[in-house]
């Protein structure tokens, strides 16, 4: 069994967080200014999106941490991804799949972990990432059920040696 808990590699989901909620928090002052102008709940509503933005980037990449596990089960071995709040206090499995469902893997590098090609494809796609823009992901495409889905993770090289598509001659690895 191999479990990881993918850390944060850089803090641009907190920067991008923190602009926005200062972006919000200055056009609210601003508009206590300007009560005289009719279209001021423009202001309010663009401070209002701005929040609504902020708050996303919260719940998706500050307050929520992911375990990968790979483990064996009784119909062979399983990734499962797990996602926990920052106490620990809320874990829930959010992805399982076999190995022997793996087509392909790929590890991703730099402008390549972008997901908008990928997303281009009309395939499912589940991003378990802890990061915003990761330097390194891996790139799963998994038959599960019949449809085909992309799962990406963030990268470690254990992990990618683990996640080796099936042996029935359809291996397609790009490292």
């Amino acid at each position: 069994m191999y479990e990881l808990i993918p850390s944060k590699t850089n803090k641009k989901a907190q920067n991008i967080i923190l602009v926005l909620f200062l972006g919000a928090a200055g056009i609210f002052f601003l508009s206590t200014f300007l009560e005289g102008l009719s279209f001021l709940w423009v202001f309010q509503l663009f401070a209002i999106i701005l929040m609504g933005a902020a708050i996303y980037l919260v719940s998706r990449y500050t307050a929520k941490i992911y375990l990968y596990r790979v483990a064996p089960t009784d119909s062979g071995t399983d990734l499962t991804v797990h996602e926990t709040s920052p106490g620990g206090k809320r874990v829930k499995t959010v992805c399982r799949i076999g190995l022997s469902s793996i087509k392909k893997r790929v590890k991703l590098e730099g402008k390549d972990c972008s997901l908008a090609d990928i997303r281009k494809e009309k395939k499912p796609t589940y991003d378990y990432r802890p990061d915003l823009y990761p330097n390194e992901s891996i790139l799963i495409l998994s038959d599960e059920g019949g449809t085909e889905v992309y799962i990406c993770l963030a990268y470690d090289e254990k992990l990618f040696e683990l996640l080796s598509p099936n042996e029935d001659g359809n291996e397609e690895n790009e490292d």
